[in-house]
């Protein structure tokens, strides 16, 4: 190697005076009578000095210490001459404070030495600071021969010492006394410690003969496994518990422990010398053969047998090997030279390992990098690595890169000590041999010997010669250094290269094939852009400018790869139209390009333009943008054709739709209804889809005479919104509503007056049921968690078990745990109806109609709701309060939710990549797992720290922990991103679930595969998979084994007796359920959890014979438990039940078959027959597999030969009521005077005078004599429905609504002079029925009933003096029965909206107050009250706040609550919700200045029902009402 590549420096530390005698000044120039020389030699490293010891034969101790930012410093020490005192062996702590020294009387003697060369205090104290410490031995033992410092993992400090007589011998020198020993069967030449990483310890011992033994002296374990700690590190597992033991072979109290025994290396022959090394961060095993030269290095670990890694050959006569990082420092002998010197041999890794061909010695040469000679005329007395670094002079040339540290050694003979030391960067040489004359090839082989990053070296010299102005040269260097092209660009175009920059760009992209994905062609083509764009912009002449913008054309044609955003807005702020049309069109991006040339203000465009915007294909792009605003460009009818060519668009552009339709003809609106029809086929998959959507309408029909002005016309849904179900049928009769207006206000059409043939199909009258949409809600009634469990009953939810952080949900409870059911009252009180629950290992969370709801403990952030709080009852996440969740699964501490749009949400702890994010940190709120999203996910689960998905096509994906093969991906590593599992590639999966550690997939084909830990045993994970198992067990692969499955596996023996259709994982057991209600079971069964009773562990799933006369249609998995639910609705319990998991009043610890839990089961059915009312269900249900729909083909209905006709629009608000919002309809029917259909509504609905009104209107025309008979008959027909739908003719609401109905028809009558008589006869029929509501009518109102005879008022004023005289009770007494005696005309005048509100709140607030016998304060008020009562004490004079309670649980201080709390209620009610409840809020206003105890709930939990009650409405509202919690 030439003098400018050498990279080492080998200095003399100090010598030892050969030539004096010992005593005897040099001065004398006498000749020396004997010659001194180094017997002994010890080196340690620390942070703040090294330290340098020898013994030398003329009884003088020499130490050197030399601090870290300082001097040497150099002591003498005169030893004891007798020969007793004859030191054997030294050694030093790993600090180099402390010296220990054996001699040959088999004493210990401690020297502090870093207190007399340094003069500072050492770190431990193991005697005088100033003197020697000795240990004696307790008996007599045989000379020693080596010694060794051993600091244990417990700070213990022992020596161990090796002797003649093959006693291994340890000294505690704390306590300063030896040990017991250990015997071996011959003389100990040598030992060596070796550690690793804090898991374990042990010492190599060389026995005379060549014998190699080890014993271990330490390990670490976990205490609750016995596992050692390295075997679950090893591979990553992440351990959530500290309860981590050290296991000595020196125990506390001194003795020793007999399990542990020394054992037999591996066989080598004598020539062998092996040494401990600690190399790239692992621990291994050099074995140097003296003979061969041949050096080879065993990965190595305690107890397990040596795994070959290399064999590297070494130069003629090495007897020495230090390992380094890229280097190895060889010591040789020297025999080409008379003198006796020894060679230290610098020799490259890279080189020196050996190959599959055998590497002679003279090709071992050329691996030395650098050689040393080293005269000395004894032997070698230690070899020692260094690791201590200083500062190169050549650094400042490579500021931007870090300088590669190659290590050193120390090396002591007897005559000498040197060191050999770095004195330059290999990076720097190479720049040398870059930059200057020496070839490529030359500066290569450098790098490679020394393992150099030569590509970010070949940047860097690229840079120099950029900075030189040598630009050619600079760029041959950036290509070789494979530099992205851009980084390229960005260099030259900094310096105005414009021209390199140009050619450049222009060869990489159109003619290099080289660079491929490294030169990323995406940024060169965005660059290119850019330069086209310059180009279009600077080119004066017209001829080259048209040549320059075909080209660029041509360019967007053939390339796909830019940014297409970036590219759409530099066009357009350019000005070039042409290539934005082009871009836009041929990448599909004219909705992205109409939508920025609207931002930019450019959206003028030319008729040609207009005009290729106008066909077919570009109808999608013109809606989408703005809103449809586009949608003006082109005619509305030809639009809507668009439409019924492509159902796929309605969703997007429902609300278009709701715009054009007034602008639309009548055979538009025909197609248009036809295009909406729930009787099409076409339209059929839409509604399927969006019938997850649809949320429950509640609230009585309002009129909007009636309304005062609150109602306001028919919402449309947000186009960006994915449309409900509602929304649908809403269009739809809005449709019908606005066809039929047209034909009263228009001149008929006689060409739509045919069959409904012409609309392409027509339909015969059937069953149109909806099943199987798109996505459906997973709910499952029964969920357990680690230790607790929960069960859904009638939309109730109820929990039971352990009670830490909260996770019950049952607030601030003391208990620990509950072992007895109890309803989660929160949710309850609010009327959150249920619909799935999952539970993790300490928390909770519950998908209810209106959204997810979680508590618990937050250690990990797995509630969602942004910190690590817990909850003790139940809040909404709001980041999931507008997303459609129809599933949620629970992990041990993080959780998976899945919307209606298939999309995956996740969030928790994510330290294993369980999240799917591609990232291993805690995530607080759920975040949106993207990239799943074109892989239409169909079904979630997650385990301990690894999650599964599965997919439409029954594609199972994994992702998170992979230590015991849960992954099933072949592996035991993490994946923080979803993978694919490759062994179900050929199967269709439709079922997974997670445990713990394990995975199971049921296969249409009813097969079952599993992967992960195996369910029936405990073993240890392997701490390699290089094939290496302890000694004396058998060397199979992990596929192989009973211990883990890290590829799916065939569960044989699988015999169901129906189609499988859920499946539960526990900690180590899987159940099944069929169809036919069995369930099956296998995995662990320590606590009976398989209910199979106390049977051993099962590999095949076996069916429990308990349920075969009971079908069962819900299970769920705990840690150790198990729970069923049959078609009763009563649920079953079995396994462990140590902490009340089974919810039973039972105090075995377990139980091994299925039991019921009839405390469940009668709490449930009494709190039914208590008088507290759920929730409304009598609607058609939600989520129900068939609507139930009997429709009609409405474009035929009818006898008038009209498409969509009055009878029709008035059948089809028939058959789909229920799945319509009454109030929007109501109001658009009112605006079109379309009583005819208004009568339908209120007729079906029994509101018999608002139908009586509509249907009088109905019959209204300008020929009053004909008019009055037809009046006469809708009188009698609704006065006859309104009688005989009474059962009580003298309740108050019957004298209201009759009151109603008089004031209707008088008024009707007086406004169109019709003659009385035929009234009044019509009356008289029912008079027995009416007399009382007529008497007060009258009374009332005068003017109205002016008109009727004498005669009439006399028969009513006989008849209610009969029915007085008979006992009935009078008019007035009726009327002060109502629930408003005070002011009843102000009661009326409460809107029906306010009054349903307020009806429904009052039922909510006392919910379970009769089961309460007093109301818990919370943690926060009584913090503040003992605040209070210490400034009370302070201060005499200051009085104690009160405190105002709520049946809901939660309380306040006073002047907390009526100063903020209040007035927030009411201003988040005027500002968010969209419906006005004036009245409402008045009302609980003043309820809440009544007293300071509240039989009701509190603004917080009263704001969440209205907020309910707002969304249901379907009004959208102006800003998003967000969750009010406490």
């Amino acid at each position: 190697m030439d003098s400018g590549s050498k990279l080492f420096e080998c200095v003399e530390l100090f010598r030892v005076n050969e030539g004096l005698s010992e005593g005897e000044d040099s001065s004398k120039g006498t000749q020396a009578q004997s010659t001194v020389t180094i017997e002994l030699s010890c080196w340690r490293e620390a942070d703040s000095h090294s330290t340098l010891v020898v013994v030398c034969s003329n009884d003088y101790i020499v130490i050197k210490a030399t601090p870290a930012d300082g001097a040497a410093v150099v002591r003498q020490l005169k030893w004891f001459e007798s020969r007793p005192q004859h030191i054997l062996d030294i050694t030093m702590d790993r600090y180099g404070q402390w010296l220990a020294c054996v001699c040959l009387d088999g004493a210990l003697y401690l020297l502090p030495i870093v207190s007399l060369v340094l003069g500072q205090v050492p770190i431990f104290s193991f005697g005088e600071l100033d003197d020697l410490t000795v240990i004696l031995p307790s008996k007599k033992r045989a000379p020693p021969t080596c010694l060794a410092w051993w600091e244990t993992m417990d700070n213990r400090h022992i020596c161990i010492t090796g002797s003649e007589a093959g006693e291994l011998t340890f000294f505690d020198l704390t306590r300063h006394c030896d040990l017991q020993s250990i015997q071996f069967s011959s003389c100990i030449d040598s030992m060596q410690l070796a550690h690793k990483a804090n898991w374990y310890t042990y010492l190599l011992i060389n026995i005379r003969g060549g014998q190699w033994q080890h014993i271990m002296l330490e390990e670490r374990l976990h205490e609750s496994s016995n596992i050692p700690f390295n075997e679950a590190s090893s591979i990553g597992f992440e351990v959530l518990s500290d309860e981590v033991v050290v296991k000595s072979l020196v125990r506390p109290k001194g003795e020793l422990d007999p399990t542990f025994k020394a054992q037999p290396v591996m066989s080598f022959n004598e020539l062998t010398k092996l040494s401990s090394h600690d190399w790239k961060d692992s621990h291994f095993l050099g074995a140097l053969n003296l003979k061969s030269h041949k050096f080879e290095v065993y990965h190595y670990e305690f107890d397990m047998t040596p795994n070959l890694i290399n064999i590297c050959q070494l130069v003629k006569g090495a007897t020495n090997v230090i390992m380094a990082d890229r280097l190895m420092f060889v010591i040789s002998h020297n025999d080409d030279v008379n003198e006796f010197t020894f060679n230290l041999n610098i020799m490259s890794w890279q080189r020196a390992v050996e190959s599959s061909v055998q590497v002679s010695m003279s090709q071992a040469q050329t691996a030395v990098v650098q050689l040393f000679t080293i005269p000395s005329t004894g032997a070698i007395v230690g070899f020692y690595p260094l690791h201590s670094y200083r500062k190169f002079e050549d650094s400042e040339d490579i500021e931007s890169l870090p300088p590669t540290r190659l290590g050193g050694c120390v090396v002591v003979t007897s005559t000498a000590v040197y060191q050999c030391r770095q004195m330059r960067s290999p990076e720097s040489v190479f720049l040398e041999l870059c930059l200057g004359s020496a070839t490529p090839e030359k500066a290569e082989s450098f790098a490679i010997t020394y393992k150099l990053d030569i590509c970010a070296l070949y940047q860097l010299a690229g840079q120099k010669k950029l900075a030189d102005k040598k630009y050619s040269q600079a760029l041959l260097l950036f290509d070789t250094a494979k530099c992205s092209a851009l980084e390229i660009l960005e260099r030259f175009s900094k310096l105005g290269r414009m021209s390199e920059l140009v050619q450049y760009l222009h060869r990489v992209v159109y003619q290099s094939e080289t660079h491929g994905p490294k030169s990323g062609p995406k940024e060169l083509q965005d660059l290119l852009i850019k330069c086209f764009v310059h180009q279009c912009l600077e080119i004066q002449d017209h001829y080259e400018a048209v040549a320059m913008a075909d080209k660029f054309v041509q360019f967007i044609r053939d390339q796909f790869l830019y940014n297409q955003t970036v590219a759409l807005e530099l066009l357009i702020s350019c000005g070039l139209k042409e290539q934005v049309l082009e871009l836009a069109k041929t990448h599909q991006k004219l909705s992205e390009a109409l939508g920025l040339l609207l931002h930019y203000g450019s959206l003028y465009l030319d008729s040609s333009v207009q005009s290729s915007l106008s066909s077919r294909q570009y109808v999608e792009s013109l809606t989408s943008v703005s809103e449809g605003v586009l949608l003006y460009l082109i005619n509305s009818s030809t639009f809507v054709n668009f439409l019924v060519a492509m159902p796929s668009l309605i969703p997007r552009h429902l609300h278009n739709l709701r715009l054009l339709m007034p602008s639309l003809n009548i055979r538009t609106l025909v197609k248009l209804a036809y295009l909406l029809d729930p009787y099409n086929p076409s339209i059929c998959p839409l509604l399927k889809r969006a019938r997850s959507k649809r949320r429950n309408s509640t609230g009585s029909i309002v009129s909007s005479a009636a309304s005062d002005g609150e109602v306001e016309p028919s919402d449309s849904p947000h186009p960006l919104t994915s449309p409900t179900l509602e929304t649908y049928i809403e269009l739809f009769l809005s449709v019908l509503i606005t066809l039929n207006q047209k034909r009263r206000t228009q001149s008929p059409d006689r060409s739509l007056s045919i069959s409904s043939s012409m609309l392409g199909q027509t339909y015969t009258k059937h069953l149109v049921a909806l099943s199987e949409g798109s996505q459906v809600v997973q709910s499952n009634p029964l969920a357990a968690g680690l230790h607790h469990a929960t069960v859904v009953m009638d939309g109730i939810l109820y929990t039971w078990g352990s009670n830490k952080n909260g996770k019950l949900g049952h607030g601030d409870v003391e208990e620990e745990q509950k072992s007895l059911p109890t309803r989660v009252e929160t949710l309850h009180m609010l009327g959150h109806q249920v619909l799935a629950v999952s539970c993790g290992a300490e928390h909770t969370v519950a998908m209810c109609q209106d959204g997810l709801f979680s508590w618990g403990g937050s250690s990990h952030g797995q509630l969602g709701h942004g910190d690590r709080l817990k909850r003790t009852r139940p809040v909404q996440i709001a980041t999931l309060a507008d997303k459609n969740v129809v599933s949620v699964v629970c992990g041990q501490y993080h959780c998976l939710a899945l919307d209606g749009d298939q999309r995956v949400w996740s969030w928790g702890w994510g330290v294993h990549g369980q999240l799917g994010l591609q990232s291993t940190d805690d995530r607080l709120f759920p975040v949106h797992v993207s990239v799943l999203d074109s892989k239409e996910i169909t079904f979630i689960a997650a385990g301990y720290g690894h999650s599964a998905v599965l997919t439409s096509k029954g594609e199972v994906l994994v992702f998170g922990n992979g230590m015991y093969g849960q992954l099933g991906l072949g592996n035991s590593e993490k994946q923080s991103c979803p993978m694919v599992v490759p062994g179900l590639q050929k199967r269709t999966v439709y079922l997974i679930g997670c445990g713990n550690f394990h995975t199971v997939a049921v296969c249409t084909d009813q097969s079952v595969y599993y992967w992960g830990k195996n369910l029936q045993r405990f073993n240890p994970p392997p701490s390699s998979q290089q094939g290496s198992n302890r000694k004396g067990r058998p060397n199979h692969s992990f596929h192989n084994t009973l211990v883990n499955s890290f590829t799916p596996q065939l569960m044989s023996g699988t015999e169901f007796d129906d189609t499988v259709t859920q499946i539960t994982c526990g900690g180590f057991h899987t159940m099944f359920l069929t169809a036919a209600g069995s369930v099956y079971a296998c995995g662990k069964n320590q606590s009976g959890q398989l209910g199979l009773g106390p049977t051993a562990e099962l590999l095949c799933p076996k069916k429990l014979p308990h349920f075969d006369r009971r079908k069962i249609v819900g299970i769920a998995a705990g840690d150790e438990f198990s729970l069923a639910i049959d078609e009763t609705g009563t649920p079953w319990v079995w396994g462990k039940a140590e902490q009340g998991q089974l919810g039973i009043d039972d105090r075995r610890q377990s139980l091994v078959t299925p039991v019921p839990n009839e405390t469940l089961r009668l709490m449930h059915e009494s709190s039914r027959h208590t008088g507290v009312e759920s929730p409304d269900m009598s609607e058609p249900s939600l989520f129900a597999l068939d609507m139930g729909w009997q429709l009609c083909d409405f474009a035929a209905f009818g006898s008038d030969h009209v498409p969509y006709g009055q009878e029709a629009l008035c059948a089809a608000l028939q058959h789909l009521h229920g799945f319509y919002r009454h109030t929007p309809i109501v109001h658009q029917l009112y605006l079109a005077q379309d009583w005819t259909a208004l009568t339908t509504i209120y007729h079906d609905a029994q509101q018999w005078s608002q139908a009586l009104e509509c249907a009088l209107l109905g019959c209204t025309s300008d020929n009053t004599t004909t008019s009055a008979p037809a009046a006469g008959e809708v009188i009698k027909t609704y006065l006859d429905l309104f009688v005989s739908a009474s059962k009580n003719h003298h309740s108050y609401s019957f004298v209201m609504c009759g009151t109603q109905m008089m004031t209707c028809l008088f008024n009707y009558w007086q406004s169109r002079g019709l003659s009385s008589a035929l009234l009044e006869g019509i009356l008289s029929e029912h008079l027995s029925t009416l007399a009382y509501i007529l008497s007060l009518f009258v009374s009332h109102n005068p003017a109205l009933a002016s008109g009727v005879s004498i005669e009439f008022h006399m028969k009513v004023v006989k008849e209610v003096q009969r029915q007085i005289g008979s006992g009935l009770p009078k008019p007035e007494d009726i009327i002060s029965s109502s629930r408003h005696p005070k002011d009843r005309k102000a009661a009326m005048e409460m809107p029906d909206r306010d009054e349903h509100l307020w009806s429904e709140i009052r039922r909510n607030l006392f919910v379970g107050l009769h089961k309460g016998t007093s109301i818990p304060i919370s943690e926060q008020t009584l913090a503040s009250l003992e605040a209070q009562e210490k400034e009370t004490t302070l201060n005499p004079e200051l009085h104690p706040e009160a405190i105002v309670a709520f049946s809901c649980g939660h309380s306040f201080l006073e002047s907390q609550f009526q100063t903020k709390i209040v007035p927030e209620f009411v201003e988040r009610a005027h500002t968010f919700f969209p419906v006005p409840i004036h009245q409402t809020l008045k009302h609980l206003q003043t309820h809440y200045k009544q007293s300071h105890f509240y039989l009701c709930a509190c603004p917080y939990c009263v704001f969440q029902y209205l907020r309910k009650e707002q969304l249901d409405t379907g009004t959208p509202p102006s800003n998003p009402i967000h969750p009010w919690n406490p």
